[in-house]
């Protein structure tokens, strides 16, 4: 499997290299947009750093994309573009890492990526509260702002029964 990874940090993504290459995986590094771009079409997983994003957008990908970079990286970019792609966050734990993308394929011990599929509709779901707008899977869903709040307070409470008093104020 062809991994690509998008980095205009050489040391990152040398190290990223050496990881993937451990572990079977024939990986392809671009440093620029243009590289990114030639080498895309052969990766069947794409790592990119999200100043990618930041700087003009992503290219369409048939299989799933990574996105990796710094928190303030992140906060640049809007709520409704990142709820497109899997986020992780710099620094994270290779090991980590590994163990959410790597599944056994067979008794044999071959291995294969995944990206780790979300368990719940409210994983697909962001809110921006300095825009009272909810985002699901990247499309903006219109709310009022009662509806907004209502949301709100169950996105933040999920899994706990909210009365209906409490709802209503």
């Amino acid at each position: 499997m062809n991994v690509l990874i998008s980095t205009q940090d050489t040391v990152f993504c040398r190290m990223l290299t050496l990881e993937f290459s451990e572990k079977g995986f024939s990986v392809l590094c671009a440093k620029t947009r243009e590289e990114m771009e030639t080498a895309l079409p052969s990766a069947q997983l794409a790592l990119i750093d999200a100043d990618f994003l930041l700087n003009g957008g992503l290219p369409k990908f048939p299989y799933d994309i990574i996105l990796f970079g710094y928190a303030e990286t992140f906060d640049k970019i809007s709520t409704q573009e990142l709820t497109k792609y899997y986020t992780l966050v710099r620094p994270f734990v290779m090991e980590d890492f590994f163990s959410n993308l790597l599944v056994p394929e067979d008794e044999n011990g071959s291995i294969r990526l995944r990206v780790p599929k979300r368990k719940s509709p409210s994983e697909s779901l962001a809110l921006d509260r300095n825009t009272h707008s909810a985002y699901y899977k990247g499309e903006k869903i219109s709310l009022t702002q009662k509806e907004f709040s209502l949301l709100a307070l169950l996105f933040e409470n999920r899994g706990t029964p909210i009365s209906r008093e409490e709802a209503l104020t």
